[in-house]
């Protein structure tokens, strides 16, 4: 590996993580924005179970479809001759001597003076001030902007709680219906007992008092409680 190809990948390098930091940014920020808009939406509509799933699984369709469309640049890997096309638009000064030992080296042309050629756009790129292509500033700013995502993408979340834990039951019960059981509980009510109350002594319970009569004098007559029988003459 020559020279000149080192310090195209090490731009590539830098390139590629600039555009993964801001990607990864926006990715974020539309994920949270996803989740908050679907939190608020149950809240505010009062959906039954199957309308709060049924808005689960649009929210996590729309998720995966942002990620997927906004990581799609990075399923390719930027070629040397677009690397060097981009050090000769970031550095004017180097007159596409960087995009001709590129297409050199692509080609493999047999001319003597190809090494000499090759070696001289080494020797400037390598004196360049490589910042010039991608500035440290910029991926410093995308880095922080991602940190701002993920913050945001924690608060949507924790405002999500409650409908992402609802969801999750439902899908859950949906999917195994069998794990469904009944269990039934026999509850007593206790009754607290007051220590200063008086107790009964151990021992057999007692019987309620029964009322015993009463012999009861008045001012015209007196009658007695117990009643005589008479026996009629034989």
């Amino acid at each position: 590996m020559t020279d000149l190809t080192l310090a195209l990948d090490t731009v590539r390098k830098r390139w590629r993580l600039l555009l993964a930091l801001r990607i990864s940014a926006r990715a974020l920020i539309a994920a949270s924005l996803v989740a908050a808009g679907a939190a608020l939406a149950e809240r505010w509509l009062q959906s039954s179970d199957g309308e709060a799933l049924a808005l689960a699984a649009l929210a996590f369709a729309l998720t995966i479809a942002a990620f997927a469309v906004l990581a799609w640049p990075l399923r390719t890997r930027p070629t040397d001759s677009q690397i060097a096309r981009f050090v000769e638009e970031r550095c004017p000064d180097l007159d596409d001597a960087i995009v001709t030992a590129v297409e050199i080296q692509r080609v493999g042309s047999n001319s003597a003076f190809a090494p000499l050629v090759i070696q001289t756009a080494a020797a400037r790129l390598g004196t360049a001030d490589l910042s010039r292509c991608v500035d440290p500033d910029e991926i410093r700013m995308a880095a922080w902007r991602t940190a701002g995502g993920a913050c945001a993408l924690v608060l949507a979340l924790v405002l999500a709680g409650p409908f992402i834990d609802r969801a999750a039951q439902l899908a859950y019960l949906r999917l195994f219906p069998a794990s469904i059981g009944i269990q039934m509980r026999c509850c007593g009510s206790a009754r607290s007992t007051d220590r200063s109350s008086t107790r009964s002594p151990p021992g057999p319970p007692s019987r309620a008092p029964t009322p015993s009569p009463r012999c009861t004098r008045r001012a015209s007559s007196a009658s007695s409680c117990a009643t005589t029988t008479r026996r009629s003459p034989a």
